[in-house]
Formats: structure tokens, sequence, C-alpha cells
């Protein structure tokens, strides 16, 4: 088996994103779903930390057209000094295939971005990148109304996925400490109300933040005095309960991001170089064990930003049916990470078991940069399998297949 036949035939495989922002872009670098010029493409926050990595001026705020040519003299050089990097050579890649220029010199920066600028009029073009890439389904969040304007090229494709928070919910309410537990059956209601308003909506996918306490055996705890339910853990955990007792009764999806971790310090977030880092703590993915096995009927997609919790998220799996592993995000996002995680995968987890795409997409020219990243690598480590003699052509495009769509397309459509 040639390495072409197998590049080819996983980049014909369709793909189920299961989490992009496109329904942010309005507010995120771009003004609809397509970036309007290739500072566009270079402003999206997780490339940039590689450009300004390498000199580019830190958070650069953006700029009238006449100062595209001294501004295109200034990205090159930092284009330049990122040459090596494997995700300044996918975006030089992806931009070849989607319009035809290669953005490696400042005149080909400002040919590219004017190409770019005329194509903003193009309703299909969304429709077009996606078929490119075989995006049959990506997700969003319900997004504002003119995020959800933006999204219309794209609407068949469309699968919403809100997020839902318990800090959210309580920091609107603010419950008088010395009157949490009168107000506990109003705070009920109000998550019961918020459930049932998903259900009408024909949702049940959603992406939640961790409710329950660290410690693996508090976790599981359930009933509260009401002296209790006056720290915010307890009130948090003891509708944190409440909510996913909700998830299983109606088979919901619950989205888990973990793995990260951001300024907390006050004050110091609004500093230019503080930056979210990546939060490897051993004991991630097992704390949630207890809750895995409470919730059966709960279906976990685990998503991780730290390196180290890779293997446990395919150990959880092994043990428990409800837990799926999903796609690297944030820092994971490396060739290495992900040829690391399809190892530990497709060596112990069953193809089903396990989606890997997770763009994080601000503009759809991003879920087509970040997905060819994915398939390249899965390119490579799927013939290595087959060239080693683990796997056959057969049992490779099953596992590719589910992991880039089938799986996914089971946990977020087949409910």
């Amino acid at each position: 088996m040639d390495y072409q036949t197998v590049y080819d035939t996983i980049f014909s495989l369709p793909v189920f994103d299961t989490h992009t922002h496109l329904e942010t872009c309005v507010r995120q670098c771009t003004q609809g779903l397509y970036a309007r010029n290739f500072f566009d493409i270079c402003r999206y926050f997780w490339f940039r930390r590689e450009l300004e990595a390498a000199g580019y001026p830190f958070n650069k705020d953006e700029f009238p057209e006449d100062q595209f040519p001294e501004e295109a003299k200034i990205l090159h050089e930092a284009l330049q000094a990122c040459r090596n990097t494997y995700w300044t050579r996918i975006v030089m890649e992806a931009m070849e295939h989607l319009y035809g220029i290669r953005p490696d010199s400042v005149d080909r920066i400002l040919e590219l971005s004017a190409v770019m600028k005329k194509n903003q009029g193009n309703p299909q073009w969304g429709s077009q990148v996606c078929e490119k890439m075989g995006i049959k389904k990506t997700v969003c969040g319900p997004g504002s109304e003119q995020g959800r304007a933006s999204l219309e090229p794209i609407r068949d494709r469309v699968v919403i996925v809100p997020a839902f928070s318990l800090d959210h919910l309580l920091n609107e309410i603010q419950p008088e400490e010395s009157r949490i537990w009168d107000q506990v059956d109003s705070l009920k209601a109000l998550i019961a109300d918020k459930v049932e308003a998903f259900l009408a909506d024909g949702i049940r996918s959603v992406r939640v933040s961790w409710p329950f306490k660290p410690d693996i055996d508090e976790a599981v705890k359930k009933e509260f005095s009401g002296s209790e339910l006056t720290d915010i853990s307890n009130l948090k955990q003891y509708l944190g309960h409440y909510l996913f007792e909700l998830f299983e009764k109606n088979r919901f999806t619950v989205q888990i991001f973990f793995g990260m971790q951001s300024p907390q310090t006050k004050g110091l977030s609004d500093l230019p170089l503080v930056r979210t880092y990546a939060l490897n703590e051993p004991a991630n993915v097992a704390r949630m064990h207890n809750i895995f096995e409470m919730y059966l009927g709960v279906r976990f997609n685990l998503f991780c930003a730290s390196e180290l919790n890779s293997l446990d998220m395919v150990q959880a799996a092994r043990i428990y049916p409800n837990v799926y592993p999903g796609g690297l995000w944030w820092f994971n996002f490396r060739r290495s990470i992900y040829e690391r995680n399809m190892q530990y995968r497709v060596e112990a987890l069953p193809g089903c078991r396990s989606s890997i795409v997770a763009s994080d997409a601000r503009c759809i020219e991003w879920s087509y940069i970040k997905i060819l990243l994915i398939k390249k690598v899965m390119a490579h480590f799927f013939y290595r399998q087959i060239e080693d003699g683990w796997l056959d052509m057969d049992a490779a495009v099953y596992a590719a297949r589910c992991w880039l769509h089938d799986t996914a397309a089971n946990l977020y459509c087949d409910v």
C-alpha cells in the first residue's frame, strides 16, 4: 500500500467538527464567516501567539487597508522566522489549496488579501470550503442574531451545542448567603427550565463547566444541609447533581473541556503578556470517574488541552461505556500530541468510541486549516500502522472514519 493511496483515502473521508466558534466570528477578527484578508488568518489567537514568539508585535490592533503594504513586510518577517513550525507550514499549504496563492512573500500576502477581499461577496464560499475538506457537520454555539446570520452559507451543516455553566447562573442570581437554602428550589427550577428549553429546541448536547469537587470521593455527595449550602462549592455540587440527573433522564451528550487555566490573579489578566496556560494535572480525568459511573445515561465527550491526560481519557473510555475521548484542544493541537493520542486510541479503543476533530475555528478558513493538519497527521500515522503490519487498510479506514466523523455523528445527531 503506497502512501499516496492512504493519503487520498483519508483526505476523502467526511468530517464532523465537534467544536467551533464560527457563530462568534463577527467579534473575532473577522466580520462574517469568511476571513477578510490574510491578516485575519494571522490574527487567529493561537497562531498569533506563534507569530508573536517570532517578534510580531503583541496584541497588534487592526489597521486600515492603506497600511497593508507596510504591515505585510512586518508579517512576512514573522512568518519567515516561523517557517519551520508546522502551523505556519499548514497555513501556507491551506491558502494555496483554497486561493491558489502561497503567502510566502510580501507581494503574495498582498495579492492573497486582495483575492480574499473580493471573495467576501461569494455566498457559496463557506459551502465550497466545507465540500473541499469534507466537512459535513460543524458544531457552533447559539450565538447572537448577527452571528447566526453569518452562518447562513453553511446553515445545513450547523449543529447547535450551547454552553451551560452553573457559575454563570449563580453570578447572575447572586443568591444571598443567609437565604441560600430558601433559594435552592428556585435555582433548581431555573435549571429545569433551561433543560426544558434545550429539549424544546431539539437540543440534547451541551457544553458544561465541571461543577463537582476535585476530590474523587467528595464529588459523589448529593445531599447537603442548609448551612453546608452556604459554601459555594457545596451549592454548585448540589445543583450539579440535579443538572446531571436531568441530563441522564433525557439522554444528553455532555462536552467537558479541561486541561487549561487562565490567569486568576486580580488585575493580572489585563496585562498584555499574561497567557492562558496548559494545566497538566495527573488527576484531571481520574477525578471524574465516580461521576461517569453515577450517570451512565449521560454520554461524556472529553476535550483535553493538557498532554499529560491523553492516555487517561482512553483508560476511562475502556472502563466506562459512556465516555468518549474527543478532540485535542488548545495546547494539544500539535502533530506530536495527535500522533501519541492516535496511538493510544487505535491500540486500545474501538474506533466507534472516539472522535478527534475540534477545530475551535473562528472563520471557515481556519476550519479548513486545522482539519488539513489533522488529516495529514492521520494519513502519516495510518500509513505507518499498515507498513508495520499492525493494521490493514480496512481497519485503518474504519478507525479514521470513526474518529473524523461517525462517532461524533452518533453522539450529536443520533439522539
